[in-house]
């Protein structure tokens, strides 16, 4: 989830920055904004928006740049809230990377911070001490914490995260790099045939390369990826799903409802089998077959 404000005359959305980081995908927010030369104080930890179903939370900045799950109620000075900011386009919610194109790795002052009422807000720049960003791929970041020792629960109440045990957003998350989404499933002329009288339209779980979403994030018109998976609806990504899988960015797609449950790319990655393990895994755990599921998740650790 993430907030917008007008600072200076222009548009930006806050929000926490990305920080998940697997052995095949480290295209997030947090890293990115390190290759680009951006000088982050790392003294502290910061909050990244990724939560697991546990009620745990990612964090990242210590000092050995290790990812830290902690939970969302820990209040320590050393943890705190460095948000990402990212302009839009005059009177559109449309992410504009013109702005600091041709930027990466500089500083810039902008916005001044302002805590008030149990709320963090961001105001023009001359209203105080104006805060410092690191500029990478449009977007600035923090350099440094802006509020420390507040908890992700109290940021979620405040618009910057979203917070709810009941809410499987582990799930999401599929090993190799890919991120599982729903959308309407692509039929065959002979299954569209079959369905055409349905009361409802087959839906198909897709797993999407990660770093795939990222780079199609404006296309798809979202803010950020946290603004897609709490937000996306089965038209937005009907459609992306068929580019994606043209793309080689599709590790499966799986159709419950249809005869052919399954279908794959024409070539598979190593990473694509991965996530097509934990995606089985978890569909044995929820059918009740947890020891069927624990000899995968085992296989997947070696």
């Amino acid at each position: 989830m993430s907030k917008i404000f007008k600072i200076d005359g222009r548009d930006y959305v806050a929000s926490l920055p990305t920080g998940w980081l697997s052995e095949t995908y480290k295209e997030n927010e947090f890293d990115q904004a390190l290759r680009a030369g951006c000088k982050l104080d790392l003294s502290k930890a910061s909050w990244c928006w990724e939560v697991l179903e546990d009620g745990t939370q990612l964090l990242r900045g210590v000092p050995t740049l290790d990812r830290n799950w902690v939970p969302v109620q820990t209040a320590l000075p050393e943890i705190g809230f460095r948000p990402v900011l990212m302009p839009l386009v005059d009177d559109a919610p449309v992410f504009d990377d013109t702005v600091y194109a041709g930027k990466d790795g500089q500083t810039v002052k902008l916005g001044s911070l302002r805590v008030k009422d149990g709320d963090i807000t961001i105001e023009n720049t001359k209203k105080g001490t104006p805060i410092e960003w690191g500029v990478f791929g449009g977007k600035l970041i923090a350099l440094t914490n802006l509020v420390d020792g507040v908890t992700y629960e109290e940021l979620a109440k405040m618009g910057y995260g979203s917070y709810n045990p009941d809410e499987k957003i582990d799930e999401t998350i599929l090993s190799g790099g890919y991120i599982l989404l729903t959308t309407y499933a692509m039929l065959s002329a002979e299954e569209y045939e079959e369905t055409e009288d349905w009361d409802e339209t087959p839906i198909t779980y897709v797993a999407i390369k990660f770093e795939y979403l990222l780079n199609n994030l404006k296309e798809l018109k979202y803010f950020d990826l946290s603004d897609l998976l709490y937000n996306y609806t089965y038209d937005d990504l009907e459609y992306f799903a068929i580019e994606a899988m043209s793309d080689h960015a599709v590790a499966f797609m799986y159709r419950p409802s249809l005869d052919k449950k399954f279908r794959f790319p024409v070539t598979c990655k190593r990473s694509a089998m991965y996530a097509l393990l934990d995606f089985v895994s978890g569909h044995l755990q929820e059918n009740g077959f947890e020891s069927a599921s624990k000899y995968i998740d085992c296989w997947l650790e070696l």
